[in-house]
């Protein structure tokens, strides 16, 4: 599972709740019960379609 934020513009509240949203990640994948989950951020609409095959290709 992947969450990909898409963001027009980075600032420090957006960095913030991406630190939270990392701990989540980690706390999820520690539990194991859940799958295997990622989060990024496009910030960019031309770099989607490689965050998204980065991510797939973690997960070969």
């Amino acid at each position: 599972m992947l969450v990909l934020e898409v963001k027009g513009q980075d600032n420090q509240e957006q960095r913030t709740k991406r630190e939270f949203l990392a701990e989540w990640v980690r706390a999820v994948n520690g539990h194991g019960g859940f799958g295997t989950w990622a989060a990024d951020v496009s910030l960019q609409p031309t770099d989607i379609h490689e965050l998204l095959v980065r991510h797939e290709a973690a997960n070969d």
